[in-house]
């Protein structure tokens, strides 16, 4: 299991800017679907990260989908 992930969002439609980024660290916590929890530094941020690399935001942010990247 990976410890730390890149988390990038969505961008605005027709954006030519680079999309929101945040890094993500494993908290030992389970989601209700079993997924590992990782959380910001703030705790602002809490994403479960499935084992095929789908992350599902845990508390509210933007829509659309989330790209996990492992950086460990």
């Amino acid at each position: 299991m990976h410890q730390t992930y890149l988390i990038t969002f969505p961008g605005p439609v027709g954006a030519h800017a680079p999309q929101p980024q945040a890094t993500v660290t494993a908290t030992g916590e389970l989601s209700p679907l079993g997924h590992p929890v990782y959380s910001d530094p703030a705790g602002t941020l809490r994403v479960e990260i499935t084992p095929g690399g789908h992350a599902c935001l845990l508390t509210p942010g933007p829509d659309g989908p989330l790209h996990a990247q492992p950086l460990d």
